[in-house]
């Protein structure tokens, strides 16, 4: 095993992970950073999907050349560290689509009426 080569691929799998969780629950903040017009939350939701698909994809394929690689002569590498991390970005994932889906939608507010404080 090259843990080197390992490593590699769990970040490049950890960096899909990300892309597809910021794209999908932050797509309008970031295509409001942006400054994408109306059609930008869907580009940048399928920007995240598309690109999440091919780093973690990617990231999957070196990771599985690094296990079968021979280690001969290879460095130590620790692989705690970038495990923990996957493991973080996954419960983020997890947590914000649990709070999307038990946090109440609000209205927004039409032309005539007024807010209650």
């Amino acid at each position: 095993m090259r843990r080197s080569t390992v490593r590699y691929g769990l970040k490049l799998i950890l960096a899909g992970i990300l892309c597809v969780t910021a794209g999908t629950f932050f797509h309008s903040e970031i295509a409001d950073v942006l400054l994408l017009g109306g059609g930008g939350d869907a580009e940048i939701t399928l920007l995240g999907f598309f690109l999440g698909g091919l780093t973690g994809g990617c990231g999957v394929l070196i990771a599985a050349g690094g296990f079968l690689q021979s280690g001969a002569g290879d460095r130590p590498a620790k692989l705690g560290r970038i495990f923990a991390y996957i493991v973080l970005a996954v419960i983020l994932f997890f947590f914000l689509a649990y709070r999307s889906f038990t946090t109440p939608v609000s209205q927004p507010v039409r032309p005539g009426e007024s807010i209650s404080i």
